[in-house]
């Protein structure tokens, strides 16, 4: 067995990358790399499926590498798919580089052929002067220790096996089996960062360092055990909150020296990006209230706490209306429902079940959002009104509580409840009270 066939498969068995009877779609461009991998890959008679994307992006080239792979595919007998793209309109669309499209479009398009083939992982031959690349460019980026790591060898079904080859033990298998290979000319230009990396700045480090990816095997394995670290470290101390609240605690934060990269760390998967939490940390001996942004999440600086919530659209503006004679119906609000009845005796009141006068209130009934000014008067204070934002604040409910409220109010515009809060006095079931409405706050599942 050669050499490097034997390294790959030591490497694929102690790294658990996939098994003999795995399905395994390989991503083949038709360059040298995934060439090599391919071989190497049927060689050890591992079950695979070829793919090929053709970006349209270069002509003739394109159509010739996408004709040389399905012929290659064929001469070992091997499964084939190929798909054509138009890269450069969907990264107009989108706002996006030709890089991040390509990237984009090949991924979703592997993805969903492994659910076609019911394939279970996806290889690719990035091999370790890639990864070496990788790092380079996230570090000109600005990165984060996550980002020294280089290229993962596993990224859920995606698997590398080339992780820790270097590119000339690739090119010294291709020679000693005479193994053909396309040739993209695009990879020789510099209109793209990647390729400045690789065609300018790679050599000159290389040319300082002889032994530059030796060093830099052992630099990434650092950088891997340095982030196991931190992500133990959060795990212990601050996932609870955050999985269970969506809260990160101020003052646990406040006790670390590293609590910006802490920070970093925990609000990256909600889309902050690095200038978006540094703001954060800033805010950390401020005033309360204050808001970020990112895309898809809203954090609140709260009086103890970072609150993070995915965003919403606005419903100040909502109000569902009920009527009387559609009592008996069940009433979703957000993520949970009303349930209206109508019942002859009170039963056991609560937070999540009022019952009130029926004939105190003037129909129809409609549910909306709390807004600025709310007044209602709290049960059990006789003849006393308070602002709701007062009631909330003397509550010391979040930022995000507050937001998430609603009030019952009748025709009138007089609150009869503060929506699994407290009900207003005025709607009480008092010794004169004939007709009874029971309204419960349940989750939406139930």
């Amino acid at each position: 067995m050669h050499s490097l066939v034997s390294k790959v498969s030591q490497y694929i068995q102690s790294n658990h990358l996939f098994q003999m009877e795995d399905k395994i779609i390989l991503a083949c461009s038709g360059g040298s790399d995934s060439m090599a991998l391919l071989h190497v890959l049927h060689s050890l008679n591992y079950k695979l499926i070829i793919a090929h994307a053709n970006f349209t992006l270069r002509g003739t080239e394109s159509v010739r590498e996408e004709e040389f792979v399905k012929v290659s595919a064929a001469k070992l007998n091997l499964p084939y798919y190929s798909k054509r793209f138009d890269t450069q309109s969907y990264a107009m669309e989108h706002g996006i580089s030709i890089e991040m499209a390509a990237r984009d479009l090949r991924y979703d398009w592997f993805q969903a052929l492994s659910q076609e083939t019911q394939a279970t992982k996806i290889a690719t031959a990035h091999h370790l002067k890639d990864s070496a690349e990788t790092t380079i460019l996230n570090i000109i980026k600005g990165t984060g220790l996550r980002g020294m790591r280089g290229i993962p060898a596993v990224n859920g079904n995606i698997v590398r096996p080339f992780s820790e080859i270097s590119k000339g033990e690739i090119e010294n298998y291709l020679n000693n089996h005479s193994i053909q290979f396309c040739i993209d000319s695009s990879n020789l230009e510099n209109d793209y960062l990647r390729n400045k990396i690789r065609n300018q700045i790679r050599p000159i480090v290389e040319e300082i360092n002889p032994n530059f990816q030796a060093g830099f095997r052992d630099f990434q394995k650092r950088n891997r055990d340095i982030q196991d670290l931190v992500d133990c470290f959060i795990k212990e101390h601050f996932e609870t909150d955050l999985k269970t609240s969506n809260a990160i605690s101020i003052d646990a934060l406040a006790k670390y020296s590293f609590a910006e990269y802490i920070l970093f760390e925990l609000l990256r998967p909600f889309g902050f990006n690095a200038s978006c939490i540094a703001d954060v940390f800033k805010s950390i001996d401020g005033q309360s209230g204050k808001q970020f942004f990112s895309d898809t999440h809203v954090l609140i600086r709260d009086r103890a706490y970072f609150l993070i919530q995915e965003k919403t659209d606005d419903q100040h503006s909502m109000s569902i209306q009920i009527d009387k004679d559609e009592i008996g119906c069940e009433i979703s609000i957000g993520s949970r429902s009303l349930r209206f009845s109508f019942c002859d005796e009170m039963g056991q009141a609560s937070a999540h079940i009022a019952y009130m006068d029926c004939d105190k209130i003037a129909w129809p009934l409609r549910l909306r959002k709390i807004q600025p000014g709310d007044v209602f008067q709290p049960f059990g204070m006789e003849g006393k009104s308070k602002k709701i934002q007062d009631y909330c604040t003397d509550n010391k409910y979040t930022l995000f509580e507050k937001r998430n409220l609603w009030v019952m109010e009748d025709s009138k515009a007089k609150i009869c409840w503060l929506v699994g809060k407290r009900l207003d006095h005025r709607l009480r079931i008092d010794s004169e009270t004939k007709h009874i409405l029971r309204v419960e706050l349940v989750d939406a599942i139930d």
